[in-house]
C-alpha cells in the first residue's frame, strides 16, 4: 500500500492526474502497468477538438473503473487559522507565502 494525497488541480485531466497512470516501470515503484489505459491517455493528449476529448475521457473513467489503477481512500481538509494582524493570506490549495503581511 502506498499512501499519497493530491489537490484538485493535479487530477484535472489525464495528462496530470498521476494516479491514472499505468505504465509500470516507468512510473512510480509499484505503479500498475495497462496498455489499454496508456493508449486512451495518448488518444486524450493528441485528440483534436474538445468533443474528441470528452468521449475518450469517458473510456478513460470506464477503464479506469474495470482496470482500478488506485483506490481512494479517504479526503481531508486542512484547517488555517490566522491572527488579525496578518493580510494578504489567499486561500487555496498550496499555502503560497507571497502577499502576506503583518500589519
Amino acid at each position: 500500500m502506498f499512501e499519497t494525497g493530491w489537490v484538485g488541480s493535479d487530477t484535472l485531466d489525464p495528462t496530470t492526474d498521476v494516479m491514472l497512470r499505468a505504465n509500470g516501470d516507468k512510473a512510480w515503484f509499484g505503479w500498475p502497468s495497462d496498455e489499454k489505459l496508456e493508449e486512451l491517455r495518448m488518444q486524450w493528449i493528441n485528440a483534436s477538438d474538445s468533443e474528441a476529448r470528452q468521449e475518450i475521457a469517458a473510456m478513460v473513467q470506464q477503464r479506469a473503473f474495470e482496470f482500478l489503477p488506485y483506490v481512494p481512500t479517504g479526503q481531508f481538509f486542512s484547517k488555517t487559522a490566522l491572527r488579525k494582524n496578518i493580510k494578504g493570506y489567499m486561500s487555496a490549495p498550496a499555502i503560497f507565502m507571497w502577499n502576506i503581511e503583518k500589519t
